[in-house]
């Protein structure tokens, strides 16, 4: 189920929006549902109805049914209000719910404006907000505006964006001019935000069997079509009871009456004083609520003394406990691990729908350099970094396609470059792009469309080519491998990721180790040292830095097993202080 929100403040036409753009896209093929949070004066009830006086005598809940439909009423009295999450589950699966009001929940908006007096857009201030439908034509925003009049283009714009790959005419996914570069100097986490802002996957799909979908990353809510327990079953083996027989008398024998065992019930209700031999798995039969494990009981004959103390419900797994039918089993935009393919397998969803893998153009230029293998000439290099970062992508599933070394030839760049714009998703370069205006790359990609160079407060790095070929995206990292190596961690991985579909956090996890060395740094920027953390003789973990900091030294990435980070603000580390430690494994799966 795709969700969307239809925001904007009173009398801005939300409803009036609703109220057309439901039927357009019923007419497309789509199941529509709504969620309205109504005003807290408002009541969905009234006085005088039957339903009315059945709330007012105490009733918890109240379903009224007819012919037409039914609806379920619910009293928050000394309660909080549901929760957004609380409501959306209470809905039977659909194509597209749309949601008016509940501005402050996460999830993403189109905003009605109308230029009311007095009042500010929301998308000034709420970055959910992806698109805004108005009257109004200039509108200072980079957020694509849509005629309030013209529903089609309403419905347009929904259908790309929830269903990318069945949309009539999907958007470009990163618009042409959000790579523009900052004014000033600005932080990494400031970087990331600014690239991964507009990024959506646009990518097709394709259905896979689980036993494939290791490391897939989900196109839609995948729900669940059985509750996991399907009914209340033991978490041990022993024996199953109702508890009030505990506490008359105490250490009072049961009579021991059958056995359920997993896929062999018992099939009749167990009566006060009785007791059913159970089994891990089995289900808990009617008339018992507890469980005791074989441990604590002792046998006599055909009876049963149970010797712990137990709560009413021990060892008893409830149904639907794990998850209840109609629920999110796996959301859209998660990448496939052995713990989702499990919860996939536990529900019965044998097939998944998902993204099929970013095509990722790799390429390097420069008459310097030589492919691995070849001989060696005087004056020249091997290059490293192309294939350093083609094993850093393809680690993640993606179809990496090399394009080589390109000679420094604007023509045979530019040939080389359409086409990896045309084939790809995402086209990369490593060296050989900079400020100088005789720079090809640089030239190549202003004329096919725009490129801008990132100042960021980073060591190493730096400098960061970002820009569009028509409307791919384009990053061209530095040329000495370990400024390239944490540039493609830091910034074009969390981009791939949101190419291929990915909805999860891009922050990056850390560690906090004592550090076994000492420096100084300069402040106002963030720097990540080679770093590699052991346990002392005593078991004790540490972290050291490697030898030197030249950014040129690819010994220092095979000797660290992950990056140590500096904050803008340390400027001086102490033997024993807890550094910020991320090994490599968070990076590479």
């Amino acid at each position: 189920m795709k969700i969307l929100g239809i925001s904007g403040w009173s009398g801005s036409g939300k409803t009036t929006l609703l109220v057309s753009l439901i039927p357009k896209l019923i007419e497309r093929g789509y199941s529509v549902s709504t969620l309205k949070h109504a005003h807290h004066r408002f009541d969905i009830d009234k006085p005088g109805k039957d339903s009315f006086r059945h709330r007012q005598a105490g009733a918890k809940e109240v379903l009224v049914s007819s012919r037409h439909r039914w609806a379920h009423m619910h009293e928050n009295t000394a309660e909080d209000e549901a929760s957004f999450d609380e409501l959306c589950r209470r809905f039977s699966p659909v194509d597209i719910l749309l949601v008016e009001g509940f501005k402050s929940e996460d999830f993403p908006k189109l905003e009605v404006w109308r230029g009311l007096e007095g009042a500010t857009p929301l998308f000034m201030t709420d970055e959910t907000v992806i698109g805004v439908i108005t009257n109004q034509k200039d509108l200072d925003t980079r957020l694509p505006l849509i005629d309030i009049d013209a529903i089609d283009d309403v419905a347009d714009f929904i259908e790309a964006h929830l269903f990318p790959a069945q949309g009539k005419s999907a958007p470009t996914k990163i618009s042409n001019d959000c790579f523009r570069a900052p004014e000033d100097m600005i932080s990494t986490e400031e970087a990331r935000k600014r690239i991964l802002q507009n990024a959506t996957a646009f990518t097709e799909t394709e259905t896979v069997a689980i036993s494939a979908a290791t490391g897939r990353i989900t196109s839609q809510d995948i729900y669940s079509n059985i509750s996991l327990p399907p009914a209340d079953n033991s978490a041990v083996d022993g024996f199953a009871f109702a508890a009030q027989d505990l506490n008359e008398p105490p250490n009072r024998a049961l009579q021991i009456v059958g056995r359920s065992a997993a896929g062999q019930p018992f099939d009749r209700t167990v009566h006060r004083g009785e007791c059913v031999r159970i089994f891990t798995g089995a289900l808990i039969p009617e008339g018992c609520d507890t469980v005791a494990m074989i441990e604590d009981c002792t046998v006599k004959g055909d009876e049963v003394v149970i010797n712990a103390s137990l709560r009413p419900g021990s060892n008893r797994r409830c149904a639907a406990e794990d998850i209840r039918q109609g629920e999110i089993a796996v959301r859209a935009g998660t990448t496939l691990h052995p713990p989702h393919i499990a919860r996939l397998a536990s529900v019965g969803a044998g097939r998944v729908n998902v993204f099929r893998p970013l095509r990722i153009a790799i390429l390097s230029t420069g008459d310097e350099l030589l492919e691995p293998g070849e001989t060696h000439q005087s004056g020249k290099i091997y290059d490293a970094n192309r294939y350093m970062l083609r094993s850093c992508f393809e680690k993640h599933g993606w179809d990496v396609q090399d394009f080589g070394i390109l000679p420094d030839s604007k023509e045979n760049i530019q040939r080389a470059v359409e086409v990896a714009a045309s084939s790809c998703d995402f086209v990369i370069s490593s060296g050989g792009v900079s400020l100088g205006d005789e720079d090809h790359v640089k030239a190549v990609i202003e004329e096919l469309g725009h490129i801008d160079f990132w100042r960021i407060a980073i060591k190493p790095g730096r400098p960061l080519a970002l820009g569009m070929i028509k409307d791919v995206p384009f990053m061209g990292l530095p040329g000495n491998p370990v400024a390239a190596l944490v540039c493609a961690l830091q910034f074009a991985l969390p981009l791939a990721k949101r190419l291929a579909g990915s909805q999860e956090e891009v922050s990056i996890p850390y560690y906090l180790i004592p550090s076994a060395f000492e420096m100084k740094k300069k402040s106002g920027r963030k720097e990540w040292l080679r770093g590699r953390y052991s346990h002392t003789a005593t078991g004790d973990l540490r972290v050291e830095k490697f030898r030197s900091e030249g950014s040129g030294l690819i010994e220092s990435l095979t000797w660290a097993n992950g990056l140590i980070e500096l904050d803008e603000q340390t400027t001086e580390v102490s033997v024993g202080e807890p550094v910020k430690f991320i090994p490599f494994s968070e990076f590479y799966p």
